[in-house]
């Protein structure tokens, strides 16, 4: 299996990472037929040029390119081909530009059986993640990023960031908690409630983190998966965690299609939601103390 590594094949072709931070700024200021994705928080999808892509947001996107990679040399997931980092920076990366549109821009005109389709390659994508060996830097278990290091991803808040990667869901749990309890002795009883609710034992699993339709691109004509993409909070996570991560991007989708979107979900994990109840108590809870 190939280890999770920087390893570009090609460099970033006719255009210097000069040019593109130009293309970028007038993409953002002309709304141009070539800018694809405009964020909130300032992050861009820009064609550069034609079957290549530019992403460029404020943040460190290096785990993103390496887990791109990682899954594309040891799945079958389509996933875009990553060609070149912006090295000065690490806040941009070109990849190939994936055909279709977004599950979400086409979910409510599609049947049910049309969805069954899509759910059925999702639970397919999902048990191979799920089926990819832990890092070798693990002996004893991990729970961290795709490096085999500490997570590093905007999930876990600059002001308590995670120095090393855990061997246990004890510590993956005890960060939560101190992130509940940091208020003042009065949160400690709710906490506890809350973390107890989640599972004691679960195997840490490599997880995408956000499987939400925005990411996932189709060919709705035929059915069929095109790409998934945002890779940037994969990581190795409780098993759990990417049935309610999917769930709760449910939550945050139109209700005209919300139910379709709950049909997938429970297609691909056949399970019920008590384990969703609980981490959307944490959930609800952490964005109560932190602007996310």
């Amino acid at each position: 299996m190939t280890n999770p590594r920087i390893d570009y094949s090609s460099r970033l072709p006719k255009a210097s990472w000069e040019h593109v931070a130009d293309l970028l700024t007038t993409a953002r200021s002309t709304n141009s037929a070539d800018l694809l994705y405009k964020g909130e928080d300032g992050g861009v999808i820009v064609r550069v040029s034609p079957g290549i892509v530019v992403k460029s947001v404020p943040r460190d996107v290096t785990e993103e390119a390496i887990a791109t990679r990682f899954v594309k040399a040891n799945t079958t997931i389509p996933v875009p081909q990553i060609i070149d980092i912006n090295d000065i920076t690490s806040r941009a990366i070109s990849m190939t530009e994936c055909q279709g549109v977004t599950l979400g821009s086409c979910i409510a005109d599609m049947t049910m059986i049309d969805l069954e389709y899509i759910a059925t390659q999702l639970h397919d994508f999902v048990v191979q993640m799920q089926s990819l060996p832990l890092p070798k830097t693990s002996s004893d278990g991990h729970l961290g990023s795709i490096t085999g290091g500490p997570y590093n991803n905007m999930l876990f808040p600059e002001f308590a960031p995670v120095s090393c990667p855990w061997t246990s869901i004890k510590d993956f749990y005890s960060y939560w908690y101190d992130i509940l309890t940091l208020s003042g002795p009065d949160s400690r009883p709710y906490a506890t409630e809350v973390i107890q609710g989640l599972p004691s034992d679960s195997p840490s699993v490599f997880t995408h983190g956000d499987l939400a339709p925005r990411n996932i691109m189709v060919d709705p004509s035929q059915r069929t998966i095109t790409a998934i993409l945002d890779w940037e909070l994969t990581g190795w996570y409780p098993k759990y965690w990417e049935y309610c991560r999917m769930r709760d991007a449910g939550t945050s989708i139109p209700n005209s299609w919300n139910s379709k979107w709950d049909m997938v979900v429970h297609r691909v994990f056949q399970r019920e939601d008590s384990q969703f109840r609980v981490y959307s108590r944490l959930m609800t809870a952490l964005r109560g103390c932190m602007a996310w």
